[in-house]
């Protein structure tokens, strides 16, 4: 198994890095963007917008961001632990699709209806009825109860909250919230393969073709070390980590109102580096996690107290609840980490 570039820079930078600052650097996909103008729907909503008069705006297609994730799916991504002793060891997580909402500024033509939900695929248990099913994948033609956060006192309960909540987030085009247990999950890279097959907007669209309410969670299970370590409970961490798939400093203040400072962070800012392409030009961004949680990932082995690690692993945390909060989305995998203590 050939070390990525990523794990290569990081073996270099380790020494001067924690666990949880390792952890978080080496799992940001990177995607190729280039200027295109603004779509017109976008111009409409940022009419008072202090930067409506930017006529460009960075885009990148969909499929080359689950592009960046073949190689982890195929081999885990590689993170540089470094043990209490002293020791180094590649600690390998594979991902796999969490959870997901597509929100489009227009409405597209609904998925194709010849794909059914599959038990195979871990869209459900054996035991799962329908309904279950429904509650893991679906589109915005579904019932409102069928809603991965769907309840009694739910918004989405009602048809009038629900158009109040599209409204808000933009049309939605599908959402998926894995409930089957991580042993038996498809690579992020191959789920979306599959999912594709009934949204195919998951390969065709770009991201200027969605709201910056648009988002994934995916999560990472350790699978190996090279060395090997042994007796190291700590290394059976797993983690959540939440990326935008568009961005857009509008509207994302009413998600996360304690926390916008994180702004900034959120939207990813460009590389210098510039990767020329049929004669263009465009340029390679890192798409950031803007929120993480957590499971049996605690001590100083994780969390250095002479560090900023309690501070970062806090306001990731607190900016997954605001999120789904802001969402009305109650994510399983989320919800599990949670119940069984961060």
């Amino acid at each position: 198994m050939a070390p990525s570039k990523w794990d290569l820079r990081l073996v270099r930078e380790m020494k001067s890095w924690t666990n949880l600052e390792c952890l978080s650097s080496s799992v940001i996909p990177s995607v190729a963007v280039e200027e295109v103008p603004r779509p017109n729907v976008q111009r409409a909503s940022n009419e008072e917008s202090p930067q409506q008069e930017k006529d460009m705006v960075d885009s990148f297609r969909l499929t080359d961001f689950w592009q960046a994730y073949e190689e982890w799916s195929a081999y885990g991504a590689g993170v540089p632990i470094v043990l209490p002793t002293g020791e180094s060891t590649m600690q390998y997580y594979f991902p796999s699709l969490s959870a997901m909402q597509i929100f489009t500024y227009k409405k597209f033509g609904k998925a194709h209806p010849d794909l059914k939900s599959s038990k195979r695929s871990g869209e459900g248990s054996s035991s799962s009825t329908e309904s279950e099913h429904q509650t893991v994948i679906s589109d915005g033609s579904k019932s409102s109860s069928n809603s991965p956060g769907s309840g009694s006192n739910n918004a989405f309960a009602k048809q009038e909250g629900r158009e109040r909540a599209e409204e808000y987030h933009g049309e939605l085009y599908c959402q998926y919230n894995e409930i089957v247990s991580p042993y038996v999950r498809y690579p992020l890279a191959e789920k979306i393969k599959e999912l594709a097959r009934k949204y195919p907007g998951l390969t065709t669209f770009r991201s200027t073709d969605l709201t910056p309410h648009s988002w994934l969670a995916i999560a990472w299970y350790p699978i190996l070390q090279i060395p090997v370590m042994r007796s190291r409970k700590e290394l059976s961490a797993s983690f959540l980590t939440y990326h935008m798939l568009s961005w857009s400093p509008q509207g994302l203040v009413n998600i996360i109102p304690e926390d916008n400072q994180r702004i900034e962070s959120i939207i990813p800012p460009r590389r210098e580096s510039k990767v020329p392409k049929n004669g263009e030009c465009k340029y390679e961004i890192g798409i950031p996690p803007f929120a993480m949680s957590t499971y049996k990932m605690h001590g100083a082995f994780w969390v250095n107290p002479k560090t900023a690690d309690h501070e970062l692993m806090v306001s990731y945390q607190r900016a997954a609840w605001f999120w789904l909060r802001g969402h009305n989305f109650s994510h399983h995998d989320y919800n599990f980490f949670v119940s069984h203590g961060i």
